[in-house]
């Protein structure tokens, strides 16, 4: 037996058997096989700007979109963010965004935990915790 290897749409690769054939297998019936899995060599899109922001560099647990909707709102800096209420930062992105996920809150909570207290917990500085 042969142990061919197939993508996944995961990313990660399965192994099959494939039976020992007496005869070769045209090459255009083997393309035809991995037809509907999407190349390897294809680069996701990825936001750089948000990527490289000091949001997600002081904080790396900050959700990408968050960092980007933070950008967005006109905040460069971590502490720009004191005394602002993440519930207002919700609406303001929502008026940019009206699909923005409810969930992104509790992203905007630890934001401002993180730039209104001077020694934060590594605990708290998990988006999770503040749900």
């Amino acid at each position: 037996m042969l142990i061919a290897q197939k993508p996944v749409s995961n990313g990660s690769w399965s192994r099959r058997l494939l039976p020992r054939l007496s005869y070769p297998i045209p090459l255009c019936s083997l393309s035809a096989m991995y037809e509907d899995f999407p190349m390897r060599d294809k680069k996701r899109k990825v936001d750089m700007g948000a990527l490289q922001s000091e949001f997600k560099r002081r904080v790396p647990s900050l959700d990408l979109a968050a960092a980007r909707d933070l950008l967005d709102l006109g905040f460069a800096h971590v502490d720009e963010l004191r005394g602002r209420s993440p519930e207002a930062l919700l609406d303001s992105v929502r008026k940019l965004r009206p699909d923005t996920p409810p969930d992104r809150l509790s992203q905007y909570r630890m934001m401002v935990y993180y730039a209104e207290t001077p020694d934060p917990e590594l605990r708290l500085l998990q988006a999770h915790m503040w749900s």
